[in-house]
């Protein structure tokens, strides 16, 4: 992954290049696989580590890749539970290339484009669900 000097350490803003990539040469390489976009959302969501969304336990275990086994209340966790990603069949590397591109292009991205070039049969759906999650990213 290629690094750009971080932001002021007061400055708790993600920094294009360090904590996401800033070109698509470099987001295809970050995310190429699901199991590379599960070890970001993991990352993302429990910079320090895992709070059970159960029983707010911070102690678990690995239960499989993307989940994890809660040590207080004994039931799995996966990485993308309670998250856009929760449930779904499309791949995640197609999810995380979507949103991508609506938060890079300062134009925004249509739908007839999203579905162009991303493998997804039913755009509007997954147009609107990106839209969501675009707007969380940047309000975040």
């Amino acid at each position: 992954m290629a690094q750009v000097t971080a932001a002021h350490p007061c400055d708790s803003r993600p920094v294009a290049g360090w904590h996401y990539p800033g070109r698509v040469a470099d987001f295809r390489a970050w995310f190429s696989t699901d199991g590379a976009c599960l070890a970001y959302l993991d990352w993302w969501r429990w910079p320090d580590r895992l709070v059970c969304p159960h029983c707010d336990a911070r102690s678990a275990g690995s239960g499989g890749q993307g989940v994890y086994r809660c040590h207080g209340c004994r039931r799995r966790v996966p990485v993308t539970s309670g998250t856009m990603f929760d449930k779904t069949r499309v791949p995640l590397t197609t999810w995380f290339e979507a949103i991508w591109l609506f938060t890079s292009s300062k134009a925004g991205v249509s739908a007839t484009t999203l579905h162009r070039v991303l493998p997804i049969n039913s755009y509007q759906d997954r147009l609107d669900d990106a839209r969501k999650a675009s707007r969380r990213t940047l309000h975040d």
